[in-house]
């Protein structure tokens, strides 16, 4: 039995691909009870946020890795240029460090944790999940909430929502006077908000297909709630709009920005960091049209990076010392019942074996009796020593012997 982990991450991969392996809670459950039904493995979560698609999952046999990527291609037959299969301790390495936010965009990001334990309780109430993957995911999220405890990695509220809010200054030099649209209203949307809080900005305008649940948002910050049915009579009117839908499909086309365009004296810029997309990219073609995505984010993420350099160093040291534990446990989950179990099959051999061999002898003297029976428990003892000796060496030096 071996963990994989394959992963298509905004490390590796383009929007355009990353869109394609962004799920809705159905799609996932349904490649996942897929994969649990035609690969062979014994269990399975599926990670799934706006810069990351992972497939965690143990399995008996190599020929899993064949089948999953099959199932990968059927929804893009080019996946295998964009994805980075690992197993064993470099697999639970990576669920730890994405965990505790080093492997985000944003280093140190809180958002990613409270999704890994959220994708992880959903895939486990479908009974997807086994022994081994509830172990490390259980582990994966104490070592996150650890590091944020223990580092100052997440100093400062930091998420892909202030990075957003950081290239809108680098492109305007500053937010003052601007009015900002945000289009959507979940928590990406709420971090966007709490980041314009302080920029002196002349009017934040929440704009979602639910007013209500833009209204709770917008008053959070003193800002404006605007229904959703007149999204481009807002655009028309806003310096900045921010989107971040959780949209299956782009809610912003060129026909629609051309005629918002015809009525402005203005540039627009649009921030869209959905995944996926928001706004069609030919809206990027516009005239005075300025769209960037969520790869636009790369140079605040490497800003951020460098702040937070010293902090990631601890975090990565903490990450390290709890999978050296976490090895020694798994080792003993796994190899300590397999020798248990081989004991007690002796043990019911030598039985056996030593009710027949007595019944033959009839033996009237208990004495004996006693002298043949610890001379069988001898022999086992002596034959299964050193098997079983090996067989742990092997093990706790090596992981993926298991």
């Amino acid at each position: 039995m071996f963990l994989l982990n394959f992963k298509i991450t905004y490390q590796n991969a383009p929007v355009h691909m990353r869109e394609k392996f962004s799920f809705s809670k159905k799609q996932r459950n349904e490649l996942m009870k897929q994969i649990c039904c035609e690969t062979g493995v014994k269990g399975c979560v599926i990670l799934n946020t706006c810069n990351r698609t992972e497939i965690y999952s143990v399995a008996d046999r190599g020929e899993s890795i064949e089948s999953i990527i099959l199932l990968l291609k059927d929804i893009s037959s080019d996946v295998e240029n964009y994805l980075e299969i690992s197993s064993g301790n470099e697999a639970i390495r990576h669920l730890f460090r994405v965990a505790s936010g080093l492997e985000s965009l944003i280093i140190g990001e809180n958002q990613i944790l409270s999704q890994l334990k959220n994708n992880y309780f959903e895939c486990k109430s479908e009974c997807s999940t086994d022994s081994l993957l509830d172990v490390i995911f259980t582990q994966a999220i104490r070592v996150g909430k650890m590091v944020r405890t223990d580092t100052d990695i997440s100093k400062g509220g930091v998420s892909v929502g202030s990075a957003a809010v950081k290239l809108a200054e680098r492109i305007f030099g500053s937010l003052k006077g601007k009015k900002i649209l945000i289009v959507g209203a979940g928590e990406m949307s709420c971090l966007i908000a709490k980041a314009l809080f302080s920029k002196d900005v002349e009017g934040v305008y929440v704009s979602n297909r639910n007013y209500e649940t833009a209204k709770n948002i917008a008053e959070t910050i003193g800002g404006l709630a605007l229904k959703f049915d007149y999204l481009m009579d807002h655009i028309r009117a806003s310096d900045l709009v921010i989107t971040a839908t959780s949209a299956p499909h782009t809610i912003i086309h060129a026909n629609e920005i051309r005629a918002v365009m015809k009525e402005r004296s203005k540039d627009l810029v649009i921030i869209d960091i959905a995944i996926p997309k928001d706004v069609d990219d030919s809206v990027g073609n516009i005239k005075e049209v300025h769209l960037y995505n969520i790869d636009s984010l790369s140079d605040v993420a490497k800003e951020n990076m460098e702040a937070r350099r010293e902090e990631a160093e601890k975090a990565s040291l903490i990450v390290e010392d709890e999978l050296r534990k976490l090895e020694n446990n798994l080792r003993g989950m796994f190899v300590e019942p397999y020798i248990a179990d081989v004991w007690v099959k002796a043990e019911n051999i030598r039985k056996t074996e030593l009710d027949r061999a007595l019944k033959m002898l009839n033996l009237e003297k208990e004495k004996d009796k006693i002298i043949i029976e610890d001379l069988t428990k001898a022999i086992v003892s002596k034959v299964l020593h050193k098997p079983v000796k090996d067989l742990r060496e092997k093990v706790y030096n090596n992981l993926e012997a298991i």
